[in-house]
Parts: C-alpha cells; structure tokens; sequence
C-alpha cells in the first residue's frame, strides 16, 4: 500500500472513531470464555457457528450446540454466549421426551427463570428448550475447578439421565476453557 492509501485508512480510521465518541458510543475488544467439548465416539459438534448474545461480534466459527448420544438417549450441550463460560443441556429419549438431569455437582441444576431469555435465545437459534444449566464460572469462583483457559489440561463432570424415576444412563463429558475475542460498541 502507498503512503497516500495508508494516509487515506489512518484517516477514516480517526473519523470513525471521532464519529463513535460524538454519539456517545464506545468500541471495545472484549474476551468471551466457552467450554470446548471433547469429542468422543458418543460426543459430535451438532452446530457450529458465531457466537451472538454478549459476545456477538466474534468472527471465528466455533462449536455451539453439542450432541451425545448413548443407549437411545441424547443429550444436547450448547454453549452460553457470555463473556464466562456456561453450559445449557437438554436429554431427550427416542421418543423426543425429555429426561432428566442429575450430578453430584452442585453447579448443575435446573434453570431458574433468571436464565429465561437464554432459554428463549437458544430456543430461537438451535430449536432445542433447555432445562439445566452447568455454570462454569461459579465452579471457578468458588475455588472447586482449576481454571484451565487455553490450557492442554481436561476438566470432567458426570451426569446421570434420568426416566422415570430411574438412571437410565451415567456420562462423562471432559471439557476446557477456551476464549474468544470479540469486538463490540457500547453506548456510554
């Protein structure tokens, strides 16, 4: 590139950036942390695509809806889109029944209505009404899981899958913290 084409972008550069502060708004690169699923013989990436929510502006394609499959069963793992890292899951039989969810982790349970616009985001995106939340970052918080972002190191939970009234299934999921970074505005 010329210095007059280098000159020109440096230019529209500062404008746009003057225009952005005029009207109040700010830009920002930010970091968005996400479980990355280990893929396995029962575990395969169902979607991949943009992350969106808080974290929208992000370019690169990632893994976003997981799917395991076991004895008839399967559960759905989708990634929150949020600058911490969450899981979402859902377990359906053959029949397209729920299931449910159990572990002797205390950090997944069944959603609140706190996550109910999550539960309407995802429903929108992925088709699929999720009932049980892993909150990763309270686990980390909380000192219980080592934080392993970008790292080789797997963490792992455990889950049961229930029907009626019986576990019908026992899995264990490994996963990472990865991060991804995003550009956004803001208004001030």
């Amino acid at each position: 590139m010329n210095k007059v084409g280098k000159l020109s972008k440096t230019l529209l550069s500062f404008f746009g950036v003057g225009i952005l502060a005029l009207s109040g708004c700010t830009p920002y690169l930010g970091r968005c942390k996400y479980p990355l699923i280990k893929l396995s013989s029962s575990i395969h990436v169902e979607i991949k695509g943009r992350m969106s929510g808080s974290c929208k502006g992000g370019v690169k394609r990632i893994p976003t809806v997981y799917s395991l499959d076991s004895k008839g069963n399967s559960v759905k793992l989708i990634i929150g889109q949020r600058e911490y890292p969450i899981l979402f899951l859902v377990a359906y039989d053959n029949t397209g029944s729920n299931l449910e969810i159990t572990s002797r982790n205390v950090f997944i349970h069944s959603l609140s209505s706190y996550y109910d616009t999550e539960k309407q985001r995802i429903l929108k995106e992925t088709g699929y009404l999720v009932n049980y939340v892993y909150d990763i970052q309270k686990e980390i918080s909380n000192n219980t899981l080592k934080k392993t972002t970008n790292n080789k190191k797997w963490n792992k939970f455990q889950i049961n899958i229930i029907k009626d009234g019986n576990i019908v299934d026992r899995q264990s999921i490994e996963y990472k913290i990865n991060s991804l970074k995003h550009f956004a505005i803001e208004s001030i």
